[in-house]
C-alpha cells in the first residue's frame, strides 16, 4: 500500500498498517535468496530506518515507554544488519571521490587501497552473513514482533481522539514538532569547518523529516513531494562527507603508500568542505521557520485532504496566510 498515510484509513490504522508492513518487507528481503543475502540485508536495513523514522512521527501517540522499547528493538536489529552494508559503502564512496577528482588523478592512484577495502568488504560479509546465519535470526526476531505492534494502543494527549481523521494530526503533532525542531536547532550550530560529528548527527534529523514527508505526501503530493525530494538531496550529501570521513579513518589503518595516504586526505577534506557548502544553502531553506509554523501550514493540508472546508474555516485559513496558524 505504499509508505504513506490514507485518506480512508483511521490514521491510528495507518501508523500500524505502515509498521507491519515494513516489518513484513524486511522478512521477505532477508528471506528472498535469489535476490542476493547483500541486497536482501540493504532492503532490510532501509525498512529499518523506515519504522524507526514511523516511531519518531507516531512518539507521541505511542507513549515514551512504547516508543523507547521499539525504537531499541528496531535500533539493535538495524546494527546487526550494517556491518555488510557500511563495508561496502565505503568502497562506494571511493569510488565516487576517484570518479569526482578523475582528471585530477592517475587512474591507478589508490588501486592498492581499494583492494584492500574489497578484501576487507569480502571478510565482513562472510563473517556477519554466516556468523548463526544471521540474516534468518534478524529476520525471526522482526515476525515475532508483528502480534505486539499490532496491539499497539495510539492515542492524543492534545485533541482528537485518532478514532477518524479529521484531527488525526493531533497524534502526529509532537512527533513531527520534535524533529524539525531538533534538526533545526542542530542546523543553526553548523558551518562548514563543524566536525564530522555534528553533521552526521544533523542528517539524522534531515533523514527522520524525510521520512515523515513522504508518509504525510498524500496531504499534498506537490508540495510534499518537493520538500521531500530536497530533503533527500541534503541526506544524501551529507551521507556522502560521512562515508568519506568514515573512509579516512580505515584508510589510515591499512598498508598504503604514504604519498597515496596525503593524496587521498587531502582529496577527502577538499571533497567534504564541497559538500557542506553545497548542504548549507539548502539546509536553509529546509529549516528557515520556526518548527510552530511548518506543523500549524501541515495542520492546514491536512483539513482541506480531510473534504471541503467549510466557508468560516475557509476564510480563517486564508487570512492565517502559510506563516501564521487558522484560528481554532
Amino acid at each position: 500500500m505504499g509508505y504513506c498515510i490514507k485518506r480512508e484509513e483511521p490514521i491510528t490504522d495507518g501508523i500500524r498498517r505502515i509498521a507491519l508492513e515494513q516489518l513484513d518487507k524486511a522478512v521477505r528481503a532477508l528471506a528472498d535468496s535469489d535476490e542476493g543475502r547483500h541486497k536482501g540485508v540493504h532492503e532490510a536495513r532501509k525498512a529499518c530506518k523506515k519504522l524507526r523514522a514511523l516511531f519518531r512521527l507516531a512518539r507521541g501517540a505511542l507513549g515514551e515507554q512504547v516508543y523507547r522499547r521499539e525504537n531499541l528493538f528496531i535500533r539493535d536489529a538495524q546494527r546487526d544488519l550494517s556491518a555488510v552494508r557500511d563495508t561496502a559503502a565505503i568502497i562506494e564512496s571511493m569510488d565516487k571521490l576517484t570518479a569526482h577528482f578523475a582528471g585530477q588523478l592517475d587512474a591507478q592512484a589508490f588501486a592498492r587501497l581499494r583492494a584492500i577495502l574489497v578484501e576487507r568488504c569480502r571478510a565482513i560479509e562472510a563473517e556477519q552473513m554466516d556468523k548463526a546465519d544471521m540474516p534468518t535470526q534478524v529476520a525471526k526476531r522482526f515476525d515475532g514482533a508483528r502480534e505486539r505492534i499490532a496491539g499497539w494502543r495510539l492515542s492524543a494527549k492534545d485533541r482528537g481522539n485518532g478514532k477518524g481523521n479529521r484531527n488525526g494530526l493531533a497524534l502526529l503533532r509532537p512527533g513531527l514538532h520534535r524533529v524539525y525542531r531538533d534538526g533545526r536547532r542542530l542546523f543553526r550550530h553548523l558551518e562548514p569547518a563543524s566536525d564530522a560529528h555534528a553533521w552526521h548527527e544533523w542528517r539524522k534529523q534531515v533523514k527522520y523529516f524525510w521520512y515523515h514527508t513522504r508518509i504525510l505526501c498524500p496531504l499534498w503530493p506537490g508540495p510534499l513531494d518537493a520538500l521531500s525530494d530536497e530533503l533527500e538531496r541534503v541526506s544524501d550529501l551529507i551521507g556522502h562527507d560521512h562515508d568519506l570521513v568514515v573512509l579516512l579513518d580505515i584508510a589510515a589503518g591499512c598498508d598504503q603508500d604514504a604519498r597515496a595516504a596525503a593524496a587521498l586526505t587531502a582529496l577527502v577534506e577538499r571533497r567534504c568542505q564541497e559538500l557542506r557548502h553545497e548542504a548549507m544553502p539548502i539546509g536553509l531553506r529546509l529549516y528557515a521557520e520556526r518548527p510552530g509554523t511548518v506543523i500549524d501550514r501541515l495542520d492546514v493540508y491536512w483539513k482541506a485532504w480531510q473534504g471541503p472546508v467549510p466557508p468560516g474555516n475557509a476564510k480563517h485559513a486564508e487570512a492565517a496566510g502559510p506563516g501564521r496558524p487558522a484560528p481554532a
